[in-house]
């Protein structure tokens, strides 16, 4: 009896440091001196579709058009004119003027006479296309990631970052330990 008396003792010596241990700290309360809140800047992209109205224009070629002689005379004849005047008056000389006004006359006389077909012979039309394109809108905004918190505690001063405001006092755990001599 005294042997199993003795064990129940010396286990009660080896276990009760580590209950000991294994109890909560005690809790007490430090008062709040200062609170600064931390920010981050969070961004919100959204995708936003801008569309808009654009005026097109449109040629095609018309169907079996043939440019009457009358239209293509005009243009050959006032092709000639234009073309034998800046002709004659680019030439230096007689002899260069009279070439410059021929040639100037032929040149020009091909080319109102193509123009003239031409300008007709297109179908020109517009017409309203709606045009999209789609951009990211982003807002920026602050927000509290947190709060540097300075409280005294017996005299002493110390600093911590807390999620939350802590308030006029913050909770403060108490460790007890011996010191050995």
């Amino acid at each position: 009896m005294k042997a199993l008396s003795g064990t129940i003792l010396s286990l009660s010596l080896l276990i009760a440091p580590l209950t000991w241990a294994a109890k909560p700290h005690s809790v007490d309360y430090a008062k709040v001196t200062r609170v600064t809140p931390i920010y981050k800047v969070v961004e919100h992209r959204r995708p936003v579709q801008n569309c808009w109205n654009e005026r097109v224009r449109e040629t095609s070629p018309r169907r079996g058009y043939q440019a009457s002689a009358d239209t293509r005379a005009v243009g050959t004849l006032v092709g000639g004119i234009v073309g034998g005047s800046i002709g004659h008056a680019v030439g230096r000389g007689d002899d260069n003027k009279r070439i410059g006004t021929v040639v100037g006359a032929v040149m020009g006389a091909a080319i109102g006479n193509e123009l003239a077909h031409t300008a007709h012979a297109q179908q020109v039309r517009y017409r309203n296309v709606e045009r999209c394109e789609v951009q990211q809108q982003v807002k920026k905004r602050r927000v509290i990631e947190g709060y540097d918190v300075t409280y005294r505690y017996h005299g002493q001063q110390y600093h911590t970052r807390t999620r939350n405001h802590p308030g006029k006092r913050i909770k403060v755990a108490l460790t007890v330990r011996p010191l050995e001599h």
